[in-house]
Parts: structure tokens; sequence; C-alpha cells
């Protein structure tokens, strides 16, 4: 189960759209300097609470124009937000290339888990700049 989130301009035509959803990561995929961080080293619980991207569009008009910037922007708003009453530890997705993993990595600081194509992103690293991309 998933929230979604469309957005469209003033007069009501597509942006984009993201959907976010709870998700957990397993404690293995991160690195032990990352679990340090954050303070999961002793923790027993063997998988994280984390936030999902699931899935994140701009319609074909409006690419290249920044729509996408700000819908990862306000994706990552939506688990900073909401993590200050329910737990989770960071923000994940799954980049379907290796350019947009790059993307997300060059713009938004997201790292790969270990061994995987997942990329996350600590939520308490985003919350001084959450209002904007590098």
């Amino acid at each position: 189960m998933c929230v979604a989130y469309v957005a469209v301009d003033e007069d009501d035509q597509l942006l984009g759209f993201t959907t976010i959803s709870n998700d957990l990561i397993s404690k293995e995929s991160l690195t032990s300097s990352k679990r340090k961080r954050l303070s999961l080293s002793h923790d027993t619980y063997t998988r994280i609470p984390a936030t999902l991207i699931g899935r994140l569009g701009v319609s074909i008009e409006h690419q290249r124009k920044g729509v996408g910037e700000l819908l990862v922007v306000f994706a990552l708003s939506v688990p900073l937000e909401s993590s200050k009453s329910i737990a989770s530890t960071a923000v994940v997705l799954d980049p379907l290339s290796d350019e947009e993993s790059r993307w997300y990595q060059e713009k938004f600081d997201f790292v790969p888990l270990k061994n995987d194509r997942r990329l996350f992103l600590p939520i308490n690293k985003h919350r001084p700049g959450i209002t904007s991309a590098k």
C-alpha cells in the first residue's frame, strides 16, 4: 500500500507524481559505519524502518524542467515530517538505471546499500536542506 501525490499546474495539467510507502531494510545491507552513525550497532532488530519513494514520474512535456527535482524534495519532506511521530530511519528508492542512480547520489546524497542497487538516505541527514537540492 502506498500514498500517491500528484503535481499539477495552475490549469490542472499533470506535471508528475510520486508514491510513498513504508518499507524495511535489512540492517546487514548497511555498512558498519552507517549502522554506527544511525546508532544501530548494538540494536537487536534485523530490519530497520524506512520510507520508500516507490514511483516518481514526470509528464513528457515537463521533463528536464526541474519538476522531478521538486517532486524528490517534496517526497523527502513527507518522511521527514512523519518521522517525528512514526519510526522511519531512512528514505530508500530503487533507481531504474545507472544514470538515475548517479542523479540521486549527486543531487541528494543518496548512497547505495551494500550489495544492492537500492539507494539509501538517512532521514536526519536531510533535515537542514530539505527545501532544495544541491
